[in-house]
């Protein structure tokens, strides 16, 4: 199943909604404009379409909440990373350091 060409319009037309929805979720314009692409390449290649009586809008406004899931997913998995190389690298600065005698 494709989306119609007056689905396709009506995601177009809510797309300002969809960016204001984004916005108000991520730390800056970029990130919500990025995002919102994605979803919108996805909307216009059909890889998903609306399941049953989902309305397009409804649809779209489903791949937004996934794609904000998945971004912070990402950015809790690079904080992760960051916080592990972090602590390695004290603990490699904490094994070189020369404690002196005590008196």
């Amino acid at each position: 199943m494709s989306l119609s060409p007056e689905e396709l319009a009506t995601i177009e037309g809510t797309r300002e909604k969809f960016l204001a929805f984004l916005e108000r979720r991520v730390p800056n314009e970029s990130t919500a404009t990025e995002l919102l692409e994605g979803v919108l390449v996805k909307a216009r290649q059909h890889t998903e379409t609306p399941q049953g009586d989902e309305g397009a809008v409804a649809w779209v406004y489903r791949l937004l909440r996934q794609a904000l899931s998945d971004h912070n997913e990402h950015l809790a998995a690079e904080a992760r990373a960051h916080v592990r190389q972090v602590r390695g690298r004290a603990i490699r600065a904490a094994r070189t350091v020369k404690v002196p005698p005590s008196v």
